[in-house]
């Protein structure tokens, strides 16, 4: 009796450097010259994002949380970090720092000197195509501390940009919406 085994043919994803265009980041979320790179967005198998995101001597992120935590990496530079209530950390290359579940921080750069780390968080739900929209999305959620079973999708979507005519429309996808949305009443239920 012959048994052959069936060869599965698993596919690799490479992702050219160069195809993902840098952003720049949003006011509403920085201070100051910030640019993030995309290197991988949450997929169906994995919630897990990743960008590099570089901070021009005194810029930083607003006060934010990561429902799931947050892991940044230096690469190059002089950082800083601050979880509220805590002291300000410098922060080096090399340097990996570890940002629990819903813990409220920010993170930059030093006054005079620039710094780029990369940035790795999960995502409560992977969002793929809205990619650098997705951490956003993620970082108003946990900001506006609305609980994540209550959503309506139009108004995330006009949150944050995304076109009238995208897919994301024609699948429904639902995002919460914040408590902190101007001229929108809320619906409990």
């Amino acid at each position: 009796m012959n048994m052959v085994a069936a060869a599965t043919v698993v596919s690799l994803s490479i992702a050219r450097v160069g195809t993902q265009p840098s952003q720049k980041g949003p006011a509403e979320y920085f201070t100051g010259s910030v640019r993030i790179d995309p290197l991988f967005q949450a997929k169906e198998s994995t919630r897990a994002s990743g960008a590099y995101v570089t901070f021009e001597p005194g810029a930083r992120s607003a006060w934010h949380t990561h429902p799931l935590g947050q892991t940044l990496i230096v690469t190059a530079g002089i950082g800083r970090v601050q979880i509220e209530g805590g002291p300000i950390e410098e922060i080096r290359p090399g340097e990996v720092v570890w940002i629990p579940p819903g813990k409220r921080h920010w993170h930059g750069a030093s006054p005079t000197t620039a710094m780029t780390h990369l940035a790795i968080q999960e995502h409560l739900k992977a969002c793929p195509q809205l990619s650098v929209r997705c951490l956003l999305r993620e970082v108003i959620l946990a900001s506006s501390g609305h609980p994540v079973g209550k959503s309506h999708h139009r108004a995330w979507y006009k949150v944050l940009g995304v076109p009238h005519g995208h897919r994301a429309y024609q699948r429904r996808v639902r995002f919460p919406l914040p408590a902190a949305l101007p001229n929108r009443r809320r619906r409990d239920g």
